[in-house]
């Protein structure tokens, strides 16, 4: 997802540091399975300064959309063996803790928390305007 590449490189300008996953995109060499029980529908949260949406399908594809200021976008995802691989090369573990979607970054900028939360959003309440517009 752009909103992943952005953010590292906002905070990693100049550092290799924390960008070998996204210059290693695996995307394309991943076959999603399908997500466990619960985990399927629409989440959001925040990563950085951006307002990002996940829709997973059962079968473990999905999309995702990010958005800040001017600056949005929408990707695909794919998960399997608990990771969400993102379309720009992002790799978020991916865990379901009670009703909350818990995406973890192994690799991210220093200031960044490793863990962000997504609550349930399957009517795109809490998406940004553009996202709302991309996934329904």
């Amino acid at each position: 997802m752009k909103a992943i590449t952005v953010i590292a490189a906002l905070f990693l300008a100049g550092c290799a540091t924390g960008l070998e996953p996204m210059l290693d995109n695996r995307y394309m060499e991943v076959s999603a399975e399908a997500v466990p029980k619960g985990m399927a529908g629409a989440w959001t949260g925040t990563l950085g300064p951006y307002l990002v949406t996940f829709v997973l399908n059962q079968d473990g594809t999905g999309l995702s959309c990010g958005s800040w200021h001017k600056h949005s976008s929408t990707g695909r995802v794919k998960y399997r063996g608990g990771v969400l691989y993102t379309s720009d090369g992002g790799a978020l573990l991916a865990n379901l803790v009670g009703d909350t979607l818990v995406l973890t970054m192994k690799e991210r900028p220093a200031p960044m928390p490793a863990d962000h939360k997504f609550v349930r959003d399957d009517g795109l309440k809490e998406a940004a305007p553009y996202c709302k517009k991309e996934l329904s």
